[in-house]
């Protein structure tokens, strides 16, 4: 998954995959994707994503909440790489 457009193509097809899953299934696959995708980001790329979605979330229409629970998440992420070492 090294081009940002082997990614985007990844997201496209795991979204269309967990779209079709029973409703209580959605969220932890979800979960499971989007750690599989932080797994294979660098902590610069993970940032510049945050800001992305800090960006995006201002116009997007998402509750609060979510977007808050989001960037908090990667913050943790970026935190434990800092922790690993890999930051």
């Amino acid at each position: 998954m090294g081009t940002e457009l082997d990614r985007q193509k990844f997201v496209e097809n795991a979204l269309a995959t967990i779209a079709v899953l029973p409703h209580g299934k959605r969220i932890d696959a979800l979960l499971a994707c989007f750690s599989g995708l932080l797994d294979s980001m660098d902590v610069v790329a993970i940032r510049e994503k945050r800001d992305q979605l800090m960006e995006r979330f201002s116009h997007c229409g998402a509750s609060f909440e979510t977007c808050a629970l989001v960037i908090q998440w990667l913050d943790c992420q970026l935190a434990l790489r800092g922790t690993a070492g890999d930051g």
